[in-house]
């Protein structure tokens, strides 16, 4: 079973990824930083290793974040608004990519709940006309 679509039959192996190769010999498979002189992903580059010691530190947080402030996520615009905030703190450094992915996974769930929540008033509505 391959995990990355460029593994798979017919498929061609990206050219553009980290130059980071693990100790178990194995290449890092994201993508570099632009204009990162070693070629390297954000996990990898000497340029953000003190940043990422630093978010993971904190939980990926750093304390004066936008991203702290509670977001209420009663619609799908306050979502997106939530996903604003986070990918620009992902791209700022001030939120390590791993929580910015369970925020994500979160969002999706919040989204799926506010539609079984539309689709639940709109069969009540139905059922009382």
């Amino acid at each position: 079973m391959h995990i990355y679509p460029h593994e798979g039959a017919g498929m061609k192996k990206r050219e553009n990824t980290c130059k980071f190769v693990m100790e178990n010999g194995k290449s890092c498979k994201c993508y570099p930083i632009k204009d990162d002189p070693d070629e390297m992903c954000y996990f990898h580059s000497s340029k953000t290793k003190k940043q990422l010691a630093l978010t993971s530190q904190r939980g990926g947080l750093v304390l004066k974040s936008d991203i702290r402030k509670d977001i209420e996520l009663a619609s799908p615009a306050d979502i997106m608004t939530l996903l604003s905030r986070v990918i620009n703190a992902v791209k700022a450094g001030k939120l390590d990519p791993r929580l910015a992915n369970s925020v994500f996974c979160g969002a999706n769930v919040s989204l799926k709940a506010i539609e079984l929540f539309k689709m639940g008033k709109n069969w009540m509505r139905s059922q009382n006309s």
